[in-house]
């Protein structure tokens, strides 16, 4: 029942208004993911409730048997056997200190180590003789701004009460801070750099391509393996039959495509909400994507290019009364937030794996409309050459292959991601690709004077 030491507390959500239970549920998936993990009751090393909540204190005297330690949540001070009590509104710090104290109320068959556990860095409030203004809800730290306190009021109102700015605020990254772009609009295209400038209020809305790490050839190949798969070529003469297809309606890329597309219908922000507590917010009056998954990890691989079971997934339309806190989350914490653009290519590629889509007609030439933004979307290998061939000229999946002489699943990777963006067009035959012809003889009048006095004759 008991985790080990260091690892995060098992926590069970009980009664809780849907506003104030999205709030922690991204804050568990994000900036407290060192502190709790949400599970089942049955699972749960601890139960958190709101007692400001319509039925709150009836469900926690049928549960008060199960001898499990709690953390209640209130407007005013509440004592009860075996619980913490946190006041709100609720604070990351107050939060910290509750599973500290919530591991002290463990049974004791814990070990010392479970008892004495410590919170890693990236969840634990840096010490400070200066008072230090309370980390907001989000993933992720940034320094020298004011914290956002989330007020769950009596009455769950949904407001956001602003404190005085940090005195001294220190991040708490692992890495040197890096620095924060100023801000520019939120547009498909960059192309100047950005130049270095202090964070600001105003610098969080500057998205570029996945944020991932450097990587080593190793680690390159390996996720290249990952975007586009390791099978070899096809001969033509049986590709139909020996050609391998993956069906998008099984993967987390159909579902994806549904959601946005609800969204732009509906004109409101959708989540995607999994079973394992991890979250896809899709903002598309934004063109952004806000998520606590890290996309360039092997478990989001594994994510997308494992089908989907039924009931994995479901979606997530957020009231007015979320959206607040939803908003303060994906506006604090630009890691993690995303050009819609770019994380629709990494979930196609992944989903496809190097193959084509079971609907794909390999005998169809198409031509590539514009360009991918190679400043966002994640790089494969040859994505130039094979954005500038098809671009140039009409071809089907294994005529580019056989321009550029490269293995054929990379093509087919870049055919499905660039699909999903829209940026293929079939080729239908109405401005027919020349061949540029060779060089001419020079035939100007010098040339033939020459020709003549050399004695080659001819007019």
């Amino acid at each position: 029942m008991l985790n080990s030491s260091g690892n995060p507390l098992r926590i069970a959500l009980l009664s809780i208004s849907p506003h104030n239970r999205a709030i922690l549920e991204f804050f568990f998936a994000g900036a407290g993911k060192q502190l709790f993990k949400v599970s089942s009751l049955a699972e749960a090393d601890t139960l958190i409730i709101d007692f400001d909540h319509p039925g709150a204190d009836l469900e926690w005297q049928q549960r008060s048997n199960a001898a499990k330690p709690g953390i209640v949540l209130s407007v005013r001070e509440v004592r009860l056997p075996n619980t913490i009590w946190v006041p709100k509104p609720l604070t990351s710090q107050a939060l910290t200190k509750a599973a500290e104290q919530i591991r002290a109320l463990l049974p004791k068959t814990a070990t010392t180590a479970e008892r004495d556990y410590v919170p890693s860095p990236t969840a634990q409030p840096a010490t400070a003789k200066t008072t230090v203004a309370a980390q907001p809800f989000g993933l992720g730290q940034r320094k020298l701004r004011p914290s956002m306190l989330l007020d769950f009021g009596k009455e769950d109102a949904d407001t956001l009460t602003q404190t005085k700015p940090a005195v001294a605020e220190k991040p708490l990254a692992k890495e040197p801070p890096k620095p924060i772009a100023p801000t520019k609009p939120l547009v498909r295209d960059s192309a100047q750099p950005a130049p270095v400038a202090e964070p600001t209020d105003s610098s969080f809305l500057t998205f570029g391509e996945i944020a991932t790490p450097e990587k080593n050839q190793a680690q390159l190949e390996h996720r290249w393996r990952l975007l586009c798969g390791t099978q070899a070529d096809v001969n033509l003469a049986n590709a139909q039959a020996t050609i391998q297809r993956f069906t998008a309606d099984n993967y987390l890329l159909k579902i994806l495509l549904n959601a946005l597309q609800q969204a732009k219908q509906s004109g409101t922000a959708v989540q995607l909400k999994f079973d394992s507590y991890d979250q896809i917010l899709l903002l598309p009056n934004l063109n952004l994507a806000y998520t606590n998954l890290d996309l360039d990890s092997d478990h989001f691989a594994t994510l997308c290019n494992t089908p989907i079971q039924a009931g994995k997934v479901h979606l997530h339309t957020p009231i007015a009364a979320e959206l607040p806190a939803l908003e303060q989350a994906y506006l604090a914490d630009k890691e993690h937030t995303h050009d819609l653009e770019s994380i629709l290519w990494t979930v196609s590629l992944l989903a496809s794996h190097g193959r084509l889509n079971r609907d794909a007609n390999i005998n169809q030439r198409w031509v590539l409309k514009h360009w991918p933004n190679l400043t966002r979307v994640e790089n494969i290998p040859h994505v130039m050459r094979i954005s500038a061939a098809w671009q140039q000229r009409p071809g089907t999946v294994f005529d580019v292959a056989k321009w550029l002489d490269i293995p054929q699943r990379y093509v087919f990777a870049f055919y499905t991601a660039a699909s999903v963006l829209g940026l293929m067009a079939i080729d239908e035959g109405k401005v027919e690709y020349q061949e540029k012809e060779a060089p001419k003889k020079n035939r100007g009048l010098f040339s033939r004077l020459l020709k003549r006095l050399l004695g080659g004759g001819g007019n």
